[in-house]
């Protein structure tokens, strides 16, 4: 088989954090800001130590952590600058922000580098839930933060926020919904909470949230989906909501439909179509460990990584359940259920628990080949999970 295209999206992780929240178990560090300018150089390295990118320039890049706007000016302004280069002329390039580090000198290094879409990790608006959370940004650094950004002319911003976290209430959450919409952004994130082991959230609280949080989270969860849809937006991901079509975040969209994308930087993990086979997937994450990965960057070897081979079996089982998290339709196809990527009755068991719609669909000829197109209800978006499990291991 010729060798597959390079992925059309590029993940850039920065690790560098002033503090670790409670709930955090990313890869971070707080190293020196003396590492910063040969961290950045390694990035560009590693880039090249994989290969050609796509032609015409990566289709969308997303700058996380960490907290990539830690980063001292000239390592930030030279990892915009090789990002520019490299990113095609109408791409998506994404950074996330803390709001504490956002002030005019930083907002105009993004507006005048590559970055046209900033993702702001606001988590809440209630004084008691950021201190849960261990934030540092108090709610009116959020809102100064957002008007900073825009003033200096960054046109597209995304919030974060948390939700079922212990101590917070449904009135805690429609306040959040509120102060977030009246901010004005153009795409908002909603995710629950999850408490990971060794978190010092989950030392504290465990990590059942039935415990920690209590039975309410399909309430909070509801709330969240009504408050956002009632203000006019779509719901187009299991956690994420947009203005409009426009809106989306073209770069998770290349996740959630396992287009592939590569990832470089301490702890990044990238997936790519398997060049022997083009129905499986790798997926590569390089170790968590800084020194490492910079010593074998600066040997010009790519760094130590666990590279997973996922056969075509599962591969195919994992793209049905990352559609599922979409709004769309789920194509099912005649050969996933006879090869036993779809279980047929675990797909009859969630048209009858009102889950889901399940119709047959023909092709572009007219010809029915068995092929289904499965639409989940709200119901069966918000329980995801369980659905994905009737279809995919109905005995789990």
């Amino acid at each position: 088989m010729d060798r597959m295209p390079a992925p059309r999206s590029l993940y850039v992780h920065v690790p560098f954090c002033a503090h670790r929240c409670g709930y955090c178990d990313f890869v971070t560090t707080s190293r020196s800001p003396e590492i910063h300018e040969r961290y950045v150089a390694a990035l560009r390295r590693e880039l090249e130590l994989h290969g050609a990118g796509p032609e015409g320039g990566y289709d969308t890049v997303f700058v996380g952590g960490g907290t990539p706007t830690l980063l001292e000016a000239p390592a930030m302004e030279a990892m915009l600058g090789w990002i520019g280069e490299l990113a095609a002329p109408d791409a998506e390039v994404t950074i996330e922000c803390n709001p504490e580090t956002v002030d005019v000198a930083l907002a105009r290094r993004l507006v005048d580098g590559s970055v046209s879409r900033v993702s702001l990790g606001a988590q809440s608006f209630s004084p008691h839930v950021l201190a849960t959370l261990e934030r540092r940004a108090s709610p009116d650094t959020v809102r100064g933060a957002v008007a900073t950004l825009r003033d200096a002319g960054i046109e597209r911003m995304s919030l974060d926020l948390i939700w079922g976290v212990p101590g917070q209430d449904l009135a805690d959450v429609a306040r959040d919904l509120d102060a977030a919409l009246e901010l004005e952004p153009d795409h908002l994130s909603a995710y629950e909470l999850e408490l990971k082991p060794g978190t010092r959230l989950a030392h504290r609280f465990g990590t059942d949230p039935a415990i920690a949080v209590g039975e309410g989270a399909d309430d909070l969860y509801d709330l969240v989906i009504d408050r956002v849809q009632d203000a006019g937006w779509w719901w187009y991901e299991t956690a994420n909501f947009a203005r409009d079509e426009h809106e989306r975040c073209r770069h998770n969209l290349a996740y959630w439909t396992a287009a592939g994308w590569r990832a470089v930087g301490v702890g990044a993990v990238g997936m790519s179509v398997d060049p022997e086979d083009d129905q499986a997937l790798v997926r590569r994450a390089n170790l968590p460990n800084v020194p490492r990965w910079l010593d074998a960057i600066e040997r010009d070897e790519l760094p130590p990584a666990r590279i997973e081979q996922i056969a075509s079996h599962a591969a195919r089982s994992e793209r049905v359940m990352l559609a599922m998290r979409l709004d769309g339709p789920v194509r099912i196809s005649a050969a996933d259920i006879l090869d036993g990527i779809v279980d047929a009755s675990g797909l009859e068991r969630v048209v009858d628990l009102g889950l889901g719609d399940a119709r047959p669909v023909a092709d572009a000829d007219g010809i029915m080949r068995g092929d289904v197109e499965l639409r989940l209800g709200r119901r069966g978006r918000m329980l995801q999970g369980s659905v994905g499990t009737l279809l995919l291991d109905p005995e789990g």
